[in-house]
C-alpha cells in the first residue's frame, strides 16, 4: 500500500471512530436516562402489593387470579432495530424451544420476531414495536387488550412474556416472566399481611377487575422499556467493538 492511500486511511479511521464515539455515547446515554425513569414502576408495584396485602386472593374466583384453563400464551418481544439480531432468535427460541411450547398461543412484538416465527411455520398475533415512550403506552394498551380477550374467550388462561431483560449495561439475558395468574406476584406474606377491619365500598371482584388490568399494562410497558434498555446497551457494546477494531486496524496502519 502506499503511502499516500495509508494516510487516506488513518484520516478516514480518525474520522470515523469519532463518528462511532458520539453514536456510542448517545446510546449510553439514552440507556441511563431511561434507566433512571424506572424508579416510578417500583413505587406504583410497592402501592399495588399493599392492597394485595389486605385482601387475600388465592380463592378468588376470578379469571386473573385463578384461571379457567391451563393453556399459555407466550408474548415475545423483539426489536427491529440495528445489533439485537442474536437476542431476537434467542427471545424467539425461549419461547417456542421451551418444553409444551406446541400448544402455546403466540404473541410477537416487533417484525423482526415475525419474520422468525413464519420461517418456523409458527402461527402467531403480531404487533409493531414502538420507538419512544408514548408508543410503549400504546402497544402496552393494546397487548393488554389482546390478552384479556383471550382470558374472556378462554383461548388461554395463563400469560408468559418472553424479553431481553438487561442485567447489567454490559450483560443482557433473555427470561421469561409469568405476566399470569396475578397469583405470582401478589400472594399475601404471613408477617406483612394486613389482619384488621377492611371496608370495601365495591364489591372485591371489581376492584381486582381494575386494579388487575392496571398492573397488566404497567408490566407491559416495563417490560418494553427493559427490551428498549437492552437495545441501547447492545449498541453501545456493538460500537464500542467496532471503534477498538478500528483503532487497532490505526496502530497497524502506523507500524
Amino acid at each position: 500500500m502506499k503511502a499516500r492511500e495509508i494516510k487516506e486511511d488513518l484520516i478516514f479511521n480518525l474520522e470515523f471512530m469519532g463518528l462511532l464515539e458520539v453514536m456510542k455515547n448517545i446510546a449510553i446515554a439514552q440507556f441511563r436516562s431511561l434507566q433512571a425513569m424506572k424508579m416510578r414502576f417500583t413505587q406504583f408495584f410497592r402501592y399495588m402489593d399493599g392492597f394485595f396485602q389486605m385482601v387475600d386472593i388465592r380463592k378468588a374466583p376470578h379469571r386473573f387470579i385463578n384461571p379457567k384453563i391451563d393453556k399459555n400464551a407466550a408474548i415475545l418481544l423483539t426489536s427491529d432495530q440495528g445489533f439485537m439480531g442474536d437476542l431476537n432468535f434467542q427471545v424467539v427460541d425461549a419461547a417456542i424451544l421451551k418444553k409444551g411450547s406446541e400448544a402455546d398461543e403466540l404473541i410477537v412484538v416487533g417484525e423482526s420476531g415475525a419474520r422468525y416465527l413464519k420461517d418456523h411455520g409458527k402461527k402467531f398475533t403480531a404487533f409493531q414495536g414502538a420507538a419512544d415512550a408514548s408508543g410503549r403506552r400504546v402497544l402496552a394498551a393494546a397487548l393488554k387488550g389482546h390478552i384479556i380477550k383471550g382470558l374472556d374467550e378462554e383461548r388461554f388462561g395463563r400469560a408468559t412474556v418472553h424479553y431481553p431483560n438487561p442485567i447489567s449495561f454490559m450483560i443482557q439475558k433473555v427470561e421469561a416472566l409469568e405476566l399470569l395468574p396475578l397469583s405470582a406476584f401478589f400472594l399475601p406474606e404471613i408477617d406483612r399481611a394486613y389482619h384488621g377491619p377492611v371496608i370495601m365500598e365495591s364489591p372485591v371482584e371489581g376492584i381486582i377487575e381494575y386494579l388487575a388490568e392496571e398492573f397488566i399494562e404497567q408490566k407491559l410497558v416495563e417490560l418494553l422499556e427493559d427490551s428498549k434498555l437492552s437495545e441501547f446497551a447492545a449498541r453501545a457494546s456493538h460500537l464500542e467493538r467496532s471503534g477498538q477494531e478500528l483503532m487497532d486496524k490505526q496502530k497497524y496502519l502506523r507500524a
